[in-house]
């Protein structure tokens, strides 16, 4: 996993987004299609252990791929600066504190769902999670994709007016938007602890980075709130019927309210005049806030 994650990281910083982006989100899952498929035919009997190894497998193949576009000047001769190494390490911290939380939160997460639901149980709540969470990858790794280089661009110009106008006042409410008009179904307990978890995580990072850049429009942490009423409309014990009635008529009110507070704007689209990105997903961009503007 380490290796792999290094590979993307290199294919990154050598401007390969694409291949790195590909093999990330896309090889990976038809790889592990394909070895899959071995069981399908009754060419291997089906068993933890060779699950295990395909997985390990398909991850090998990346790690081959990855490096067949690297080429050899970018990683020798190495080159160890402790200073560096150090500010890398502190500078990093935080991050792998959050993922080894993340990690045993899973892990414990996935124990205690098996223990208390049956087998059917669980294997739908895999599938859902597992389906729903691979699409919010796409979309999250379309967004880094974009706009991480724009801000390195920025940062290195030393213009940080223009990530705190265009990026955590503009694009970062625009996106929490939309994340809340997507609902995500599942088994309820477990949906809510998860919604918990991943929520506090975000939110702590909002109010760090809104102080780190003196940002003070809180726009952002509207649309968690009506996350969070959604939440609780559908896990209350009623009527499928009002539940689909009362979330619509929720999200009517929220795109009311995201005009009044002018979230999206028509001058936002100038901002992608310079950008290179693929046309479809700009133009669907484009639309959603033409649509959503009352300016």
């Amino acid at each position: 996993m380490t290796l792999k994650i290094f590979i993307f990281e290199v294919l990154k910083v050598v401007r390969l987004i694409k291949v790195q982006t590909f093999l990330m989100r896309l090889a990976s899952k038809i790889f592990v299609s394909l070895g899959i498929l071995l069981f399908v035919f009754n060419i291997l009997e089906i068993n933890v252990f060779y699950v295990v190894y395909i997985f390990l497998l398909s991850d090998f193949l990346i790690i081959i791929v990855g490096l067949f576009f690297i080429k050899i000047r970018y990683l020798f001769p190495l080159q160890f600066d402790k200073i560096l190494l150090k500010r890398m390490f502190i500078f990093s911290f935080p991050l792998l504190f959050s993922s080894w939380s993340s990690y045993i939160v899973t892990w414990v997460d996935t124990y205690v769902i098996k223990y208390f639901l049956t087998l059917e149980k669980v294997g739908i709540y895999q599938a859902a999670y597992k389906i729903f969470n691979t699409l919010r990858s796409f979309i999250l790794t379309g967004i880094v994709t974009v706009f991480t280089p724009i801000i390195m661009v920025l940062k290195t110009e030393n213009r940080i007016d223009k990530i705190k106008k265009f990026y955590l006042m503009r694009i970062i409410p625009q996106i929490s938007f939309f994340i809340f008009v997507t609902i995500r179904f599942g088994i309820l307990g477990a949906a809510f602890a998860s919604f918990l978890v991943f929520s506090v995580n975000p939110v702590i990072w909002f109010f760090i980075i809104n102080k780190k850049f003196d940002v003070h429009r809180k726009s952002a942490l509207i649309f968690p709130f009506f996350t969070t009423v959604m939440l609780v409309i559908n896990i209350a014990n009623i009527h499928f019927i009002f539940k689909l009635v009362i979330s619509a008529f929720l999200i009517v009110v929220v795109f009311l309210v995201s005009g009044k507070f002018n979230l999206f704007n028509k001058n936002d689209v100038e901002l992608l005049n310079n950008i290179n990105m693929p046309q479809l997903v700009k133009k669907i961009y484009i639309f959603l806030i033409r649509v959503s503007s009352e300016k």
